[in-house]
């Protein structure tokens, strides 16, 4: 206001215009600088980035991370249907146990990030809290409302580890080429989505051969199963 009495409207715009112009060529050419910096500094090669995909330890997270994937699946996209199809809850009720175990994995991610960074053995947490899960998990194949809640608050707080222990191991495996960190990790979370897309439909199939009971059953032994390759971790 002070500028525009003195001045005038036009003067005054066209003074801001200019320092809005100056400003952003000055933030372009110091941005244009770190990308000549960065693009000079990292060079991507072939064989780095084979290293990166055929690492086997990488795949063994993978494989690892589909284990906690396919649980955590199962509750998801399963927990409120059998809930009130099967259990006969209210599907406000059902919708609310099935969130728990959303919740408690927001509180037990930084835990997990935590005793992580305390004990640093992620082939002993990993493994541990896999099949803590899986065991909880079975829990889901009883009637009983109050051994189901408790399943999906244990569940729910172990299966949390995997998503948090594994991206941290898979960066820590790069280390040597912290330019790759980030192929390392997608690497691994792109193995246990491709596996993971096909845990619903396989669960479908088993319930509606077989019921609901055993697809529980036998998704708590297909966890096992794909956590127990991560004792060959390194």
């Amino acid at each position: 206001m002070v500028l525009a009495e003195h001045f005038g409207w036009r003067a005054t715009l066209i003074l801001s215009g200019g320092l809005g112009i100056s400003t952003a060529i000055i933030l372009s050419s110091a941005l244009l600088r770190d990308v000549d910096e960065i693009r000079n500094e990292f060079k991507i090669k072939v064989s780095h980035v084979f290293s990166t995909l055929f690492n086997k330890s990488l795949i063994v997270l993978g494989i690892t991370l589909l284990g906690f994937q396919a649980g955590s699946s199962m509750i998801l996209t399963f927990s409120v249907f059998y809930f009130v199809d099967h259990l006969k809850i209210n599907p406000i009720d059902a919708g609310l146990i099935g969130s728990l175990s959303l919740i408690v994995a927001l509180v037990s991610s930084p835990f997990f990030g935590k005793l992580y960074d305390k004990i640093g053995n992620a082939r002993k947490l990993l493994l541990i809290s896999g099949i803590i899960s899986a065991v909880s998990l079975v829990g889901f194949a009883t009637d009983s409302l109050y051994v189901i809640t408790a399943s999906i608050l244990i569940t729910g707080f172990f299966l949390s580890a995997g998503f948090v222990i594994v991206y941290a191991k898979a960066k820590e495996i790069n280390k040597a080429q912290p330019q790759y960190q980030t192929l390392a990790v997608s690497f691994v979370n792109g193995v246990s989505l491709f596996g993971v897309f096909w845990v619903p439909v396989l669960f479908s199939s088993i319930v509606s051969g077989l019921g609901y009971e055993i697809a529980w059953l036998l998704g708590a032994l297909v966890i096992i199963l794909l956590i127990l390759p991560v004792v060959r971790l390194k």
